[in-house]
């Protein structure tokens, strides 16, 4: 006997299915994309909303930049006692901005050095979390340690799909491109603009879209899921402790940073230096990173430099990288539209404006539909903000967990970097090490100024050393436990400049009797050690 015509099963529309799909995405994570769309969109003008709050950003251009000794040379001399950053920029694009390299003060925390580029003036320094910085950092990881970035490049998929979907439940959707909005009701004119301005937004959406699948790939994928790696390291050239049995007894005077970039330009004439990273160990070289006219890889090149010699030991030139390399380096200006100058970042961010206005008005037309009647709207609106209840369902507790997150996460960051090291509960105070007094900072992690001291806990040390210290010192170690160290195996190396100086150890099960102790060798090869108590710090 045969069944009914009537009960066979309907074809699936895809359309349907995909509309389905769209407006889950859509809704469901609505808070926490909002967040980073709008955060993401705002962080394109970074510099220039830190350079309208502070006038220690604003400069005058010349038509020559200082060399980077002199910009150094200005820092130290007006910040003696601070400890500096490895990156220093050398100015080139800096327009009217100054450039900005990270201090460390004794007991003002982590700030932003601010410099003239053109006439190596220092104009001051700021908070390192400026309003620009909280924009960026808000779009990046939203605050939450290990696992925001986790999020929002999760995002990244959640664009990728909605847009995909929108377009194949909006049935031949190439002829809306010019469709006008029909004015008849507000949930019709929501609904056309939704799709007009998703349309018209639709090469912008791909851009974020494909920039943050990059970003899942390469942060999270490789990071934490084993993802095959999209970019092949490239590592420089670095004699690492080799260089150093040829140095000493005294301390070797470093090559000044001008003659060692005229010594890269003279083996690639083309090579326009953008930034430098100063070397974090003896023996470690300098390295110039830039570009040599490439489109969209404005630091796609790297040259390393002999520290002490001068010498030019290697390249990474963007010319002889493999396509994944290339990519790689435009993803950066592709995503925030920081290639163009104003021009570029001007369409990014009114792009960004309006695929944020349409995720808004896909929720907007969602509640639309829901309420039937006018006498219904405060109903309504009241149960947007019920625990669960609404458009959002049961991911409305985790949309608002997130957020309220992020707010913590952001006031802890804000105050961890504002303090300086002396304020922090683990400090040991500066001692004799041979002839140098040093001294260290336990901290449970970066950004993070709790309680250090819990058995088999993992800690950063933060070495502080004296002025002209790290010149004299060849090489440093820290290492915990109830004895000195044996010889040859004296724990931790540290690495990093003055202010920036630490290693990772690990704490003992049993913090009875324990110490923390620092071994410093000199030029002349003599070593020199030195402990504290690892005592709990007070209540």
């Amino acid at each position: 006997m045969q069944g009914d015509p009537d009960r066979r099963p309907r074809a699936i529309r895809w359309s349907r299915v995909a509309l389905v799909v769209h407006n889950w995405l859509g809704l469901k994570l609505a808070l926490v994309l909002a967040v980073v769309l709008l955060s993401g969109t705002l962080a394109v003008f970074r510099f220039e909303i830190d350079r309208l709050v502070y006038p220690e950003l604003r400069v005058i251009p010349a038509p020559s930049l200082a060399s980077l000794d002199a910009i150094v040379a200005a820092v130290k001399a007006a910040y003696p006692d601070w400890g500096l950053g490895d990156d220093i920029p050398t100015g080139v694009g800096a327009g009217n901005l100054a450039i900005g390299i990270v201090g460390v003060s004794p007991d003002r925390g982590v700030r932003t050095i601010w410099v003239d580029p053109y006439r190596a003036a220092v104009q001051g320094d700021t908070p390192l979390v400026t309003p620009g910085f909280f924009l960026a950092k808000l779009h990046r990881d939203l605050f939450i340690p290990e696992w925001g970035i986790v999020i929002v490049c999760a995002l990244a998929i959640v664009v990728a799909v909605s847009l995909v979907t929108g377009l194949i439940a909006y049935r031949r959707f190439w002829l809306g491109f010019l469709r006008r909005p029909r004015l008849r009701n507000l949930r019709i004119l929501m609904i056309d603009l939704h799709k007009l301005v998703g349309l018209w937004t639709l090469w912008f959406s791909i851009v974020i879209a494909l920039t943050g699948l990059w970003y899942f790939w390469t942060l999270v994928g490789e990071e934490k899921l084993g993802f095959p790696q999209a970019v092949e390291r490239r590592a420089l050239p670095d004699p690492g402790d080799g260089r150093l049995q040829a140095l000493g007894p005294t301390a070797p005077e470093p090559v000044p940073l001008a003659t060692a970039l005229a010594r890269a330009t003279a083996l690639y004439p083309d090579f326009i230096a953008t930034y430098v990273t100063l070397p974090g160990r003896h023996g470690a070289p300098l390295v110039f990173h830039g570009n040599r006219g490439e489109v969209l890889a404005l630091n796609a090149t790297a040259i390393a430099v002999d520290s002490f010699s001068g010498e030019v030991l290697g390249a990474n030139l963007a010319s002889d990288a493999p396509l994944s390399h290339r990519i790689g380096a435009m993803v950066n200006p592709l995503h925030y539209g920081d290639f163009g100058g104003l021009l570029s970042k001007t369409v990014w961010c009114l792009f960004g404006l309006l695929l944020s206005g349409v995720a808004i008005t896909g929720v907007a037309i969602f509640w639309a539909r829901t309420s039937r009647a006018a006498v219904r709207l405060m109903p309504s609106l009241l149960r947007a903000f019920h625990p669960w209840r609404g458009a959002m369902g049961w991911l409305k507790p985790l949309n608002w967990a997130v957020l309220v997150v992020t707010a913590i996460g952001a006031v802890l960051t804000a105050q961890f970097y504002s303090r300086g090291l002396a304020t922090l509960p683990a400090r040991y105070a500066p001692q004799d090490v041979g002839p140098w007094r040093l001294g260290a900072t336990l901290l449970a992690g970066l950004g993070d100024a709790s309680d250090p001291l819990k058995p088999a806990a993992r800690v950063v040390a933060v070495v502080q050393y004296c002025p002209g210290c790290w010149d004299d010192i060849r090489r440093l170690w820290v290492d915990v436990g109830p004895a000195p160290p044996a010889d040859g195996d004296w724990g931790q190396r540290v690495q990093g400049r003055p202010g920036f100086a630490s290693a990772r150890v690990m704490l003992p099960d049993d913090l009875g009797g324990q110490r923390l102790w620092i071994t410093a060798e000199g030029w002349d090869r003599r070593v020199h050690r030195s402990g504290w108590v690892l005592r709990k710090p007070a209540n």
